[in-house]
């Protein structure tokens, strides 16, 4: 019960919007870690459980997961609009590492 609390009201909160940022691995881990923070003070368990361990048992989507999920709906509802799939097309071709197309790609 607490889990699906967890899923249905805070990771919402916590993941809205995020597809539009470009995130780092380090910041994919600082919410990992801070996603098991709060997974372990809902169930009241100790810090010292490992959180992929717990996300397993919980049937929970690891961070790195639920981030490459978010990025690919969200893609696919660019690419539903033509002005949107014309600037997709136009930064596929292009050759910035930094792009959001290539961090899909990755």
């Amino acid at each position: 019960m607490k889990a699906q609390l967890y899923k249905i009201y805070i990771r919402l909160i916590l993941w809205y919007g995020i597809e539009a940022f470009n995130i780092k691995k380090s910041d994919i881990l600082a919410l990992k870690r801070f996603e098991g923070n709060i997974v372990k003070k809902i169930l009241g368990i100790s810090n010292k459980c490992k959180t992929t361990d717990l996300f397993n048992a919980l049937k929970l989507e690891t961070t790195r997961e639920r981030m490459n999920k978010i990025k690919v709906d969200f893609y696919y509802r660019l690419y539903e609009n033509d002005f949107t799939k014309k600037l997709l097309e136009y930064m596929e071709l292009s050759e910035n590492p930094n792009d959001y197309i290539n961090e899909l790609y990755e």
